[in-house]
Order: C-alpha cells, then sequence, then structure tokens
C-alpha cells in the first residue's frame, strides 16, 4: 500500500521529469549560442543564464532523491561556474563534454522515471 509520501515523491518525480526536460533543452540552446562566440556582456549573460540552470536542476534532482543527476549537474554548475569568472576558457571541446553531461542527464532521467 502506498503512503502519503510515496505518493508526493511519486508527483514531485513526474514533475521533476518535465521541468529536467525544460532545464536539458535550455542548456543545449544557451551552448550552441555560445558556440558562436559572442563576446563581452552577450557572452557573460549567456555563461550565467546557462549555470543558473545547471544550478536550478541540481536543487530540483535533490529534491525528487535522483543523486546521480544532481551529482552530475553539480559537476555541469562547476564548470560552468568557472568558466563564468574566468578560470577556464569554455572552449570547444569543453563544450562538448557540457553537452556529454547534459545528455547523461537526459538518460538519467529516463531511465530512473
Amino acid at each position: 500500500m502506498l503512503t502519503f509520501d510515496d505518493d508526493i515523491m511519486r508527483q514531485l518525480r513526474a514533475t521533476f521529469k518535465v521541468e529536467a526536460a525544460e532545464h536539458v533543452q535550455a542548456m543545449n540552446r544557451i551552448l550552441l549560442a555560445l558556440e558562436e562566440g559572442p563576446q563581452g556582456d552577450k557572452r557573460s549573460q549567456l555563461l550565467e543564464e546557462i549555470f543558473r540552470e545547471a544550478h536550478s536542476l541540481k536543487g530540483a534532482a535533490g529534491a525528487a532523491d535522483l543523486g546521480e543527476v544532481e551529482k552530475t549537474a553539480h559537476r555541469l554548475e562547476s564548470i560552468l561556474g568557472a568558466a563564468k569568472s574566468g578560470d577556464i576558457e569554455l572552449t570547444a571541446d569543453l563544450c562538448d563534454v557540457v553537452y556529454e553531461g547534459v545528455d547523461a542527464i537526459s538518460i538519467i532521467v529516463e531511465a530512473a522515471l
């Protein structure tokens, strides 16, 4: 028999699945825009936006008790945070790594939910 908590978690995870798809889509869109080589404020704005997407995804995954998604999003958040602060350059090769991480999140979500 399902408990009240089980029902809440099932609803939370169903909501997370939709939200995760939106974050993944946004991150892919922003990565494409970053690969076009914007400069200055536009680049900074895109890096901030993709960082926030990863951060929000991480938090939502934690709330939905999906640890692997949370860990992967945290790693992406760390990479994007370093790029945002100028500690590393977001090269084409690094973008490929971020794409792989975003794809992994999609796969994990589909498998788990």
